[in-house]
């Protein structure tokens, strides 16, 4: 749609202008993949913005219309920008856990990251690679490759994020499962 095409050129105030309108359409029309898509599309613009409590209410809200319609793409997305703000915060192992799950995924149900997507997450990568060291990041990403219920955790974790000041985050993966990976859905 218009509003993503816009945040990708990174034309935020137009991009939000247009996810806004696109997400009282959907609304109107009670379309719970528009609205998860475009309350994503809101969270990452808000992510870009540095509007870290906006992005979280957007991409939880996402988040968990995407898992009530067994939408793993809109699960999978989330998780990678949820990522994005566990990086700006300083938490780089869950950051790193999220994107290798995010990633896992992805091969899993056969959706490969978009090329227009790319360049963005490789720059993140290099960023988490040079903020963990090589050695460390290498292992959270092998300790990554997860079993269903060890992505329902980090999915949960995602949820349960808040804005603290000292940007504190949950220290296990094995939080309260929120929500369910189900794996009947692919």
């Amino acid at each position: 749609d218009l509003g993503n095409v816009a945040l990708l050129k990174g034309d935020h105030d137009r991009a939000e202008r247009l996810l806004t309108q696109g997400l009282k359409l959907w609304r109107a029309v009670g379309d719970r993949w528009g609205i998860a898509n475009a309350l994503r599309k809101l969270g990452e613009l808000a992510t870009r913005k540095g509007k870290w409590h906006k992005a979280l209410a957007w991409l939880k809200e996402s988040l968990q219309l995407s898992d009530s319609i067994g939408d793993k793409v809109g699960i999978i997305e989330s998780m990678e920008t949820f990522a994005e703000i566990a990086f700006q915060w300083g938490n780089h192992p869950f950051a790193a856990q999220l994107l290798s799950a995010a990633a896992t995924l992805r091969r899993q149900i056969n959706a490969p990251l978009p090329q227009v997507k790319r360049a963005h997450q490789a720059t993140l990568l290099k960023a988490l690679r040079k903020a963990l060291g090589e050695t460390a990041f290498k292992k959270i990403c092998e300790g990554t490759r997860l079993l269903t219920s060890d992505i329902q955790a980090l999915v949960s974790n995602a949820l349960i994020f808040r804005c603290l000041p000292k940007r504190t985050f949950p220290s296990s993966l094995k939080s309260v499962a929120f929500v369910r990976w189900r794996s009947e859905r692919a």
